[in-house]
């Protein structure tokens, strides 16, 4: 509880928005980071309100989020700056 995210502004990858002081994941997750994977399942297509969705479907479950940040990663056909 406490992260957001946010589509950016060409589509894409999503975006950690805001994290709070209080959530699990302030020391480990940096806003600007991007979210790649939710439990082994990639999201790199997945608008925000989809992967929230996913992400809310667990939400008694102990999850596993694999982030990117700083570096370009190559995805389809286009480079995305994460």
């Amino acid at each position: 509880k406490g992260e957001g995210l946010f589509n950016p502004p060409a589509g894409g990858v999503p975006m950690v928005h805001a994290i709070k002081a209080d959530s699990p994941m302030a020391y480990h997750v940096n806003v600007g980071d991007r979210l790649i994977t939710v439990d082994g399942d990639d999201v790199t297509c997945m608008t925000a309100m989809q992967v929230s969705k996913l992400i809310a479907l667990k939400s008694d479950q102990e999850r596993v989020m694999v982030f990117v940040r700083g570096f370009e990663i190559e995805y389809g056909s286009e480079s995305l700056g994460v």
